[in-house]
């Protein structure tokens, strides 16, 4: 069994603007969501390249241009990366032990919020860093 699922949002949005619904098995998937952050992806930056060893983590992607997403299950020397062009967005549940990377290889500001089903503690060392993007 993968321990990375992506799912495409549709575009809900009318003449106001874009909207998109996070599904409700990325919602299960968290159950429950402990802690959320977000932010954005410049191009050419990169977030991740790491992997936590207790928590599951969402990740909601809003894109405009492209980017890369790579990543290396548990145990295995394959990595794999997909690319996504244009506007839309994404979700990408990612289970414990999941190396995941996301890259910016487009022209424009990308967003990216993140939730996972345990709280960030400074103190607790669950996120490992692991080079599969650069």
């Amino acid at each position: 069994m993968s321990s990375i699922t992506i799912h495409h949002l549709d575009n809900l949005g009318d003449q106001r603007g874009v909207m998109h619904r996070v599904d409700q098995s990325s919602l299960d998937f968290l159950d429950p969501c402990r802690e959320m952050h977000s932010g954005t992806i410049e191009p050419g930056a990169i977030r991740g390249n790491h992997y936590h060893t207790d928590r599951k983590e969402l990740l909601i992607i809003i894109h405009s241009d492209e980017f890369q997403f790579a990543w290396q299950e548990k145990g295995q020397a394959d990595i794999q990366i997909e690319t996504f062009t244009g506007s839309g967005a994404v979700t990408i549940e990612i289970s414990p032990g999941a190396i995941h990377a996301i890259k910016n290889t487009g022209q424009k500001s990308m967003t990216l919020i993140a939730c996972s089903d345990g709280e960030f503690d400074p103190e607790y060392k669950d996120t490992i860093r692991r080079t599969i993007l650069s």
